[in-house]
């Protein structure tokens, strides 16, 4: 389970990174349509060929520039093309065989930085909440209150998993001195702890506490020494 622990600490970095590379990607090709485009010639081509190759699909169009017919890739397909449907290409007129279709560029530089962004911030989501949450262990490391709760459940977050395998979580139990039942959740755990529990024959956790800012953090660090790893 150690790589289900460093794929947890590294899936947030990929997706920003995934996120951050899309957008450039849009930018980039918003850069090179306008720039295109304040040389280019807009006519109208017609739909010769749609190659289908597995999920693929390729289409071909053609277009007559004074007299000439030239045969270029569209560059994308949506699903309600057909062969002889017209499309509004740009053509270089100086070069009248680069061309770019009006409506794949649009796609590119406006849907491209959109998907980016939503990839850029679940990654960024995940990062600021960790750093939230190391933040708060910090601040309890210095300022919270030290109790010893009861284990009361080992369980499984099927909220959360990664390459379909559920991390495992504890439950603690803690009666406070206002008769109140404390319940505490430890973070995802990526090794037998079940087994950890027993072997060390413990039934108590530490936690780290705030009752007033309702903050905790409950430590494993009696189970991490010798870790059987799955």
């Amino acid at each position: 389970m150690a790589n289900m622990k460093k794929t947890e600490i590294l899936l947030p970095a990929i997706f920003a990174f995934v996120g951050f590379s899309i957008i450039l990607a849009g930018i980039i090709a918003a850069v090179s349509h306008f720039s295109f485009r304040k040389i280019a010639v807009e006519t109208t081509a017609v739909i010769t060929e749609i190659d289908r190759s597995g999920d693929s699909h390729y289409v071909y169009v053609e277009y007559t520039v004074k007299g000439k017919v030239y045969e270029n890739q569209l560059g994308y397909y949506t699903g309600g093309m057909y062969v002889g449907q017209e499309t509004q290409i740009l053509y270089d007129p100086d070069n009248p065989g680069k061309m770019s279709s009006v409506s794949g560029s649009r796609f590119a530089f406006i849907f491209l930085p959109l998907f980016g962004m939503i990839f850029f911030s679940v990654g960024g989501g995940m990062i600021g909440f960790r750093i939230k949450r190391e933040r708060v262990k910090k601040y309890l490391f210095s300022h919270g209150e030290i109790i010893k709760a009861k284990i009361k459940e080992v369980g499984l977050n099927t909220n959360y998993s990664v390459n379909r395998k559920h991390p495992a979580i504890v439950y603690c139990s803690y009666i406070h001195t206002d008769g109140n039942e404390y319940i505490f959740k430890s973070e995802n755990i990526w090794y037998d702890i079940q087994s950890r529990i027993s072997e060390k024959n413990i039934d108590e956790l530490t936690v780290y506490v705030d009752f007033d800012k309702r903050k905790y953090y409950v430590s494993l660090k009696e189970l991490e020494s010798n870790i059987i790893r799955l």
